[in-house]
């Protein structure tokens, strides 16, 4: 199913040793200790970063707050001699920052680390709440940072820096605490559950409070700690609908589609007259849920009754599930003339969204230039969509402009199956074309066989044979592998692997120790993970690859099992599928949780050193795409391996 791509806007800013405020040379202040309303003055020295040879460089500021998501803010530093500068002024409900500086597409998160500041008080402290925003940026905030993933270590010891400079701020924050204790190790959900234990001593607290009390029982299992905070929180404020409950209700439960009904009606009428984000987050998603609930039902009355009736607040969420039903009804080639109606509407409105003004509800933590890309790459979707209907429809000129806007003008060939729609288009209305949009799709990795066909069909015709086709076909691929390895090397990290010595499936330990002088690629999974899974023929793919070469290893850690018996449940599942891999059982999530992963499939590339230089989460979808990337990070890693 095509559908829009959903995004948390989040932000990380370093791992490793807790340190509050940037403090090296690359990145300078007007003072060390910056406060809000200053006009601050910023030097940044690219000398000896991923930018050092750039002819310009604006900056991304994020302005961090204690609630509410970041304020991002541009702006263009201006050369002076070696260094870059320039002035920013802090919001008044600012309590620190990050920056990074980037030219074009590139940007210096200073080796993962960032560039980040604390804003102080006129007594020279950190501002109350200073460091526990720090803290839940670290937990919460990293998507739009470009960084790794939460760093939720960190966001606890800043926490608790916070609670040491501020004792009273310790209720004030308790539920962002909360959330950087793990639920799965012992040790957390034992200083979680103290935690809980101090804060119900205080006879006066909030309704808001019992509630982040009753969520930290949970996270604890202590279930009868949970129910009595219930009953203390009815008995003084009044029994209320748990609006959690109902959210979850109607996305798990299965009911027919009249009782669906009243469950999503009676949401929208209990609906607080201030909702909260996590409010309008569930909403939205349920809306969309409903209305597709609705048209795989065929109640296209209800359908059109719903979608008249939405508040503003989901049109986004709408014109999402009408590009959805188009391209779903298309695949199958169904209903048509809907799916063209519907196809048309949402590729309009998505258009028309790129030069609209920033609204209330667009992210504060995307800056326009960045509000605007993820508003193109949203019409570039949808034009996709509505140019394929159209190229079903026999339309080929109309479709033809609508996926040259898919592919090019703001797709910029970054999705190899627009380009080829687009190819196909042009076969059959400008086949001429044909030539520099395939070439460009080589070039950028972003082609397929039919691409790749398309084009030799069209040098045969213009050569008057295919003699020397697979040379010029192999000098663009060559272009491509190096633009892959380029932009690869952007993504090169360094920071030393954390030790450990699992036992694998025959019994034997296997430590990271006795690995070192080899490159290293671990790859941490689950069998009830499907991304993993899908993942794996393109593993075995890499495993085969380097089974003969004694600088490379392979081990796949086995983590997040419930099992009982987590060793038959791998071994009957590799051997059920015939893999060969080297595979750990990390029994108790000790070193998933050392190497901060927070998603599965997560694979590390580890130099000969120790270090490791790449991190990739996720999959996909491409077996042959994934082992070209791997090999070029092993390959990497082996050139620049560093004691």
């Amino acid at each position: 199913m095509k559908k829009a791509p959903f995004y948390l806007t989040l932000l990380l800013c370093w791992c490793g040793v807790v340190r509050a405020q940037y403090t090296g040379n690359t990145m300078k202040l007007t003072t060390e200790k910056p406060f809000v309303g200053q006009a601050i003055e910023v030097t940044y020295n690219p000398k000896n970063t991923k930018l050092a040879e750039s002819p310009s460089v604006d900056a991304t500021i994020y302005w961090l707050r204690t609630k509410g998501e970041p304020i991002a803010q541009s702006y263009s530093l201006a050369k002076k001699g070696e260094t870059f500068e320039t002035k920013i002024t802090a919001p008044t409900d600012a309590v620190a920052f990050c920056i990074v500086p980037q030219y074009e597409e590139k940007k210096d998160f200073n080796n993962g680390l960032t560039y980040a500041f604390l804003l102080y008080g006129s007594d020279g402290k950190p501002l109350s709440g200073s460091y526990a925003g720090l803290g839940y940026a670290y937990a919460n905030y990293y998507y739009d940072m470009g960084l790794e993933d939460r760093e939720v270590e960190t966001a606890k010891a800043l926490m608790e820096k916070e609670f040491t400079l501020y004792p009273a701020n310790k209720r004030k924050f308790f539920q962002e605490y909360m959330f950087t204790f793990s639920s799965r190790k012992e040790e957390d959900k034992k200083q979680l559950l103290a935690e809980a234990e101090a804060l119900s001593k205080n006879s006066d607290l909030t309704e808001e409070e019992m509630g982040t009390l009753q969520q930290a029982y949970q996270r604890t299992q202590q279930k009868e700690k949970a129910e009595a905070v219930v009953k203390r929180k009815e008995e003084k404020f009044g029994k209320k609908e748990d609006r959690m409950a109902s959210y979850s209700s109607f996305l798990r439960k299965k009911a027919p589609i009249a009782e669906k009904k009243k469950e999503y009606e009676q949401l929208w009428k209990t609906m607080p007259a201030e909702p909260k984000p996590m409010d309008w987050q569930y909403m939205k998603y349920i809306y969309s849920t409903y209305v597709r609930m609705l048209a795989d039902s065929n109640r296209w009355d209800d359908f059109k009754k719903v979608i008249a009736e939405a508040r503003p607040e989901v049109k986004a969420e709408t014109m999402q599930t009408y590009n959805s039903l188009a391209w779903d009804w298309a695949k199958k080639g169904e209903k048509l003339e809907q799916a063209t109606d519907l196809s048309k509407q949402a590729t309009e409105w998505a258009k028309a969204q790129i030069t609209q003004p920033r609204m209330a509800s667009d992210p504060t933590a995307k800056t326009d230039a960045q509000l605007r890309k993820s508003r193109e790459s949203q019409y570039s979707m949808f034009a996709d969509t509505y140019g394929y209907i159209l190229l079903k429809a026999g339309k080929n000129a109309e479709a033809a402009r609508y996926l040259e806007d898919a592919a090019v003008t703001y797709g910029n060939y970054k999705n190899a199956e627009i380009n080829e729609r687009y190819v196909e288009a042009l076969e059959k209305v400008n086949p001429p074309a044909i030539k520099e949009i395939a070439e460009k799709s080589i070039k950028k990795g972003k082609s397929t066989d039919a691409i790749i066909e398309a084009l030799k069909q069209t040098y045969t015709q213009k050569k008057g044979s295919a003699d020397g086709f697979d040379t010029y076909l192999a000098d663009l691929k060559r272009i491509a592998s190096e633009n892959a390895k380029a932009e690869i090397r952007e993504k090169m990290i360094l920071k030393p692997a954390p030790a450990f010595s699992l036992v694998n499936l025959e019994g034997k330990p296997v430590s990271l120790a006795d690995l070192k002088g080899k490159t290293v690629v671990i790859d941490f999974w689950a069998t009830w993970c499907g991304p993993c899974i899908s993942s794996f023929p393109g593993m075995q793919k890499a495993v085969d690859k380097y089974k003969n070469d004694p600088n490379v290893a392979f081990v796949f850690v086995d983590t997040w099992q419930t099992e009982e018996d987590k060793r038959k449940n791998a071994a009957d599942f590799i051997e059920k599928k015939k893999y060969t891999f080297n595979v750990l059982l990390d029994d108790k999530d000790e070193v998933v949780t050392s190497f901060k992963v927070s998603g599965i499939p997560t694979k590390f590339v580890v130099d000969k050193s120790g270090n490791i230089r790449f991190k990739s989460v996720g999959f996909g979808g491409n077996t042959d795409i994934l082992v070209e990337e791997l090999s070029t990070m092993i390959a990497l890693a082996n050139e620049n391996s560093q004691p």
